[in-house]
């Protein structure tokens, strides 16, 4: 019989979050031999590997990305749980939130959704938009938060709520030569088809990647990231996006995998921004809470690289 802690479930849900035992490790207040040692007797008692160190990292092996899905599912059973033994009446009101299309359609479901389940009685108003409009929406009082997707290192109020740290990876048909690697450098992408999504929030980052490709990539232009998923597992081409919109399977269940880049590429920070012209909410506040790395669950078996 298998036995293992809710506490060891939270630990591997950071891990795979974080994307590395360090920062899990600063998010959960541990050490990091500690969380090594979670790690490993959870490894020993479900007698599977599921996660790959490397240089830059952890990432998830296909039996990690499985049992991820599994943590998600623990995880809001525990707290659905505690609920049913809540009788109090659910507080009411509404939230508005902006977000870019990217980050709607990758990182907010997930978010909603347990928001939904920890706040039953708050309406949820989203205005979708260009990132500009809506951080002008935001500053004029019209939104309580915005999703932002900004490059690392890129300037954010001080009260912005990091969410989410996401590198690049190579997405690839699990035949491509490269698919058996641990990691590929950008030189040996020479006479390959790349895929290109032509998308507003992941310009700048991509132009410093793509600078540095062989000047023999061929390129198929598409206009996102789902069609790129496709093609990818078609065998049409292969694809360098972003890590947190990682799925290992198209929408036609064809199966794909991720391979880190040898070279150090600008990460991609998401982050929550608070209104400061309107009134102080609570479920701003309950929203907020709920988001940070600790407690995320973002989302079920993807934002971390599958492995063969």
């Amino acid at each position: 019989m298998v036995n293992f802690s809710l506490r060891q479930v939270r630990y591997f849900v950071t891990i795979a979050e974080q994307r590395s035992l360090s920062k899990a490790a600063r998010c959960l207040g541990l050490s990091q031999s500690a969380l090594t040692n979670s790690l490993s007797d959870l490894e020993t008692e479900l007698a599977h590997q599921l996660v790959v160190r490397s240089p830059k990292g952890v990432s998830l092996t296909a039996e990690g990305h499985k049992f991820l899905v599994s943590c998600h599912r623990i995880i809001e059973a525990v707290e659905d749980a505690g609920r049913t033994l809540r009788r109090d009446e659910p507080r009411r009101g509404e939230l508005v939130i902006g977000v870019t299309p990217l980050l709607a359609t990758y990182l907010l479901p997930s978010l909603l959704s347990r928001f939904a389940r920890e706040q039953p009685g708050v309406s949820i108003r989203l205005r979708e938009g260009r990132g500009p409009l809506l951080q002008q929406a935001l500053s004029e009082g019209e939104l309580d938060l915005l999703l932002s997707l900004q490059s690392a290192g890129a300037q954010m109020p001080q009260d912005a709520e990091p969410l989410l740290n996401s590198g690049w990876s190579l997405w690839l048909a699990p035949s491509h030569p490269l698919a058996s690697r641990s990691e590929v450098s950008l030189d040996e992408l020479a006479h390959q088809t790349l895929i290109r999504v032509e998308d507003e929030e992941l310009e700048r980052a991509q132009h410093k990647l793509w600078a540095g490709m062989p000047a023999s990539v061929t390129e198929i232009r598409v206009t996102n990231i789902e069609t790129a998923r496709s093609l990818v597992a078609a065998g049409s081409g292969i694809a360098l996006l972003p890590d947190f919109a990682f799925r290992p399977w198209s929408v036609d269940m064809q199966r794909l995998v991720a391979v880190p880049l040898r070279e150090s590429a600008p990460a991609l920070d998401v982050r929550l921004l608070k209104a400061s012209a309107r009134d102080a909410f609570w479920a701003t506040e309950a929203f907020m809470a709920l988001s940070r790395p600790l407690n995320m669950g973002l989302q079920a078996g993807n934002g971390a690289m599958a492995q063969r």
